[in-house]
């Protein structure tokens, strides 16, 4: 019986020899290196351009918008020096409330409770709050309606003092003259009407008045 010797598979000399499973696991190594290092670049490369287009959409949607509510700006959301009240009497910021004028010397109520009275006018001075009772427009330069806000001075007398509130982001008050008067001082300034003409400290120049209809005097039936 005859037996046969496998022969030795032996490289050529100066020949470098591969085998084949040898072959197989090199290939397969490759590839991983290649998925592990390269593939999460290649994603973030791929990913960055939609990011790019995403924000840039996201800009050009807030400057649309912006320039929408600068267009058409809604009664509903403030400026960026006006916030928005809900009180029922507040004219100035509450959205709800009607253009209307309050008259009344109404005495501004202390937090404090009871405490001993200092500084009692003698004259009926009426202490009471600032309310917005008009606009006031500009009669020469650039379109500018800026709010009239006053109080009655005394009980006794029509004498008010009145300012006004810039229409720029830094919420400036201003003082106002009647008549060569300041409309600041302890002594006030007369009431004003629709038609009257003002002069605004900051912007120097004369501005008409739009009174309010006064909301104080109301037929009640019942």
């Amino acid at each position: 019986m005859r037996t046969y010797s496998m022969p030795n598979k032996r490289c050529p000399p100066g020949v470098f020899c591969i085998e084949n499973v040898s072959l197989t696991i090199l290939t397969i190594a490759a590839v991983v290196l290649i998925v592990y290092f390269v593939g999460p670049h290649m994603s973030t490369m791929q990913m960055q351009p939609q990011q790019q287009q995403q924000q840039h959409q996201q800009q050009q949607q807030q400057q649309q918008q912006q320039q929408q509510q600068q267009q058409h700006p809604s009664m509903f959301q403030s400026r960026a020096n006006y916030g928005v009240s809900n009180a029922q009497e507040d004219v100035l910021l509450n959205p709800y409330v009607p253009p209307l004028r309050d008259d009344r010397a109404t005495t501004t109520m202390d937090i404090r409770g009871p405490v001993v009275p200092i500084n009692v006018s003698t004259q009926g001075t009426a202490n009471a709050a600032y309310r917005q009772v008009g606009i006031l427009t500009r009669i020469n330069g650039p379109e500018t309606i800026l709010p009239l806000m006053g109080r009655p001075l005394f009980r006794n007398r029509d004498k008010w003092q009145f300012y006004t509130i810039s229409e720029k982001s830094n919420f400036i008050k201003l003082p106002i003259s009647v008549k060569g008067r300041s409309c600041t001082n302890d002594y006030g300034c007369d009431n004003v009407y629709t038609g009257d003409t003002v002069y605004v400290e900051g912007y120097n120049d004369a501005f008409k008045v739009t009174a309010y209809e006064n909301s104080v005097m109301q037929y009640l039936p019942y």
